[in-house]
């Protein structure tokens, strides 16, 4: 959130809670085609999770391959991929003065960059926007 916007908007005016929750639920009607992967799973249990994604697509992967891309799409693999190329491979994507991709690789750092209001008013609204979608804490 910059400034104290009350919540976070997408360039076509949706909010992110709308976003999620329309993405959760084609998910949940769709589960042929849409295949629900969180950040907090991919911290949780990469290798489990990359497994899960090549079986959505019906590909077949050695369980030393899923291994390997589990590591290689890992933080620490990845950022060091990103400063290798001084933060250009995403650069055009981002505002002027806008930080860049990679923070800490963990869960929950959005709260880092909210005042004590905004994150209290954060809170406030994922309840009453996320409640019945089976999204969960924040």
């Amino acid at each position: 959130m910059r400034g104290e916007a009350p919540l976070p908007m997408g360039g076509d005016g949706v909010d992110w809670f709308e976003h999620t929750r329309g993405w959760r639920d084609v998910a949940l009607r769709c589960p042929r085609q849409v295949l629900w992967v969180t950040f907090e799973s991919l911290l949780r249990d990469a290798v489990a999770e990359v497994r899960r994604v090549g079986e959505f697509l019906g590909v077949p992967v050695s369980e030393s391959r899923v291994r390997e891309i589990a590591t290689a799409s890992g933080f620490a693999q990845m950022k060091a991929r990103h400063d290798a190329s001084d933060g250009l491979a995403g650069a055009h994507l981002r505002h002027a003065g806008e930080a860049g991709h990679f923070r800490r690789g963990e869960a929950g750092g959005w709260r880092l960059h909210f005042s004590r209001a905004q994150t209290e008013a954060f809170a406030r609204a994922a309840r009453e926007r996320l409640r019945g979608s089976g999204l969960g804490e924040l």
